[in-house]
């Protein structure tokens, strides 16, 4: 801009506004200086496109329930209403930040409401006012979300980053974004290899092997970053020539990862893809979502053969042979066959679901379980109501929450320490889900945070309890993270965060908080360490032009 430009628009307010109101835009279009309030004042209209398509289908639902099972119709309508209270309340806040609270909402709809939905069988028989209570309860936890999360947006000021990462000047940042991505990407892609051919063990021997769940969570958090930073500059970009090669990380670490046949090591791979392309294009995914749906739930299906036929009797997977876990001994060359046999292990089961006259998901354990199967945290719920209300068992009283504490010291530093899901183990032995220590170590059965805090506090403290609590929560992380910008240690551990919030379904608190704990430290290790080296480099060039 010439020097009699700008006399001109100081001289005139009204250029004056006009020119900043460019510069505004010039800014929101520039990945460098984005912030998390910008992003979501981005995808607003998308996300309220999203909410309303779900009210059609929830509303399909209910009709469908009330010519199916009239009894499920109540709990059904009742959560869908209580779950519209804390995402009204939020959107009538018109703050621009990270949507935490109405993205946890719609997940825990999902899985208290789809197997009303599916009438999964779990739900059969149960005893009378179990069923209701249970959704009273969920009710409950729902409506109380947005009171803590008022508190919790009081308390804290919005404030701009600090430790922002220089991008430079390619491509509004996204040509850089995508380097990033395509390098955190590269580094999962090796350690899923050193883990699938063992290497890794081999060079953690005798007492370093306690550094392999740090390293762990630091590939975890590289995969989870690159795959949404690259999804945003993907989508932004609109087929970048290197949207090749993050395509192909993609694929290769999800077939690494779930070649363990734990399908829920790709869920967090799966949910970041989807919000940098959902942050990049300014609408759903639906193409990518549905067909990595569709993949994984077609593998769910046969998963349970394939861990009778590569699962040594002691049960377990390579990904936990650490823990002393039971391996199969796949080899690169043997991944085509091995995933060919999956395919048609899932096959079978299509075909014997296909041949069945059972409800939507009677089904035999050798008919396979869906994908919608395992989207149930209702019977969770149920269960713990009936052993309280029916079988009269006493609740834990926060015994599930004192284990926590020691649990967040590195296992490097302490051999011996306990497993992660100590809490989990704890309710399915008080409550004879599981008969001893030997079955807990076989087989893992997942509770969900509300279930574990009704199994602790009872069917009406638990809700009252943890839904102000995690609201609280929810305003803290929220009001902290809006000036926020995309490409700071502070934005990118935001990030970090909402993704542990969206894979949380079936967690306890224990394995939510250790596995946050150790996802902070690895986000901010990293991006720390990114900053250094991209700030450094941008400032060389700068010297090197002057």
């Amino acid at each position: 801009m010439s020097s009699t430009e700008s006399r001109n628009i100081s001289q005139n307010p009204q250029r004056q506004r006009s020119h900043a109101r460019q510069s505004l835009r010039k800014r929101r279009g520039d990945l460098a200086v984005l912030t998390h309030g910008d992003l979501v004042g981005r995808a607003t209209k998308s996300f309220q496109g999203t909410l309303v398509a779900l009210c059609v289908v929830i509303l399909l639902g209910a009709i469908v329930l009330v010519f199916r099972r009239p009894d499920y119709v109540p709990a059904f309508l009742g959560i869908s209403l209580a779950s519209g209270v804390p995402i009204a309340y939020w959107f009538t806040q018109s703050q621009k930040s990270l949507p935490v609270m109405p993205v946890f909402v719609l997940q825990q709809a999902a899985i208290y409401m789809m197997p009303l939905f599916m009438e999964n069988e779990s739900l059969e028989g149960l005893p009378e006012g179990v069923l209701g209570n249970s959704a009273l309860s969920i009710m409950l936890f729902l409506i109380l979300l947005p009171v803590g999360w008022y508190f919790g947006e009081q308390v804290q000021r919005p404030m701009p980053s600090k430790w922002n990462i220089s991008l430079g000047g390619l491509d509004g940042g996204k040509g850089r974004a995508m380097l990033i991505a395509l390098t955190l990407l590269s580094l999962g892609f090796i350690f899923e290899l050193l883990l699938f051919t063992n290497v890794i063990f081999a060079l953690l021997p005798g007492g370093l092997a306690g550094l392999f769940p740090m390293l762990r969570t630091f590939a975890a958090a590289s995969v989870s970053l690159g795959a949404l930073l690259g999804g945003y500059a993907v989508s932004a970009r609109g087929g970048a020539s290197q949207s090749i090669y993050y395509w192909l990380l993609l694929a290769g670490i999800t077939i690494l990862s779930i070649s363990g046949i734990l399908i829920s090591a790709a869920t967090g791979l799966v949910v970041a893809a989807t919000i940098g392309q959902a942050l990049g294009a300014r609408r759903v995914p639906w193409v990518f979502l549905g067909t990595t749906m569709i993949i994984i739930g077609y593998l769910n299906l046969g998963k349970f053969t394939m861990r009778e036929r590569y699962w040594e009797a002691m049960g377990g997977s390579k990904i936990e042979k650490v823990a002393g876990k039971a391996v199969s001994n796949l080899t690169l060359t043997q991944l085509p066959g091995f995933y060919a046999e999956w395919a048609a292990a899932s096959a079978e089961k299509v075909a014997r679901r296909l041949s069945t006259t059972k409800g939507p998901t009677q089904y035999d354990g050798d008919e396979g379980q869906s994908l919608l199967d395992r989207i149930n945290n209702y019977q969770n719920m149920v269960f713990v109501v009936n052993a309280q209300q029916v079988l009269h068992q006493r609740p834990l009283w926060g015994e599930t929450y004192t284990l926590i504490p020691p649990l967040l010291i590195p296992r490097f530093l302490w051999a011996d320490k306990p497993r992660a899901h100590e809490g989990q183990i704890l309710l399915n032995l008080h409550y004879g889900r599981q008969n001893s220590t030997e079955d807990t170590e076989k087989t893992y059965v997942a509770w969900g945070l509300l279930p574990e805090a009704v199994g602790n506090f009872g069917l009406w403290l638990g809700p009252i309890i943890l839904g102000p609590v995690l609201g609280f929560l929810f305003g803290l992380l929220e009001t902290w993270s809006r000036h926020k910008r995309l490409f700071s240690v502070e934005g990118l551990l935001a990030l970090g965060l909402l993704l542990q919030v969206l894979i949380s379904f079936e967690m306890t608190a224990s394995v939510f908080l250790t596995s946050t704990f150790q996802m902070i430290v690895a986000v901010t290790v990293g991006a720390t360490a990114l900053r250094i080296v991209l700030n450094s480099s941008e400032h060389e060039r700068a010297q090197e032009s002057y």
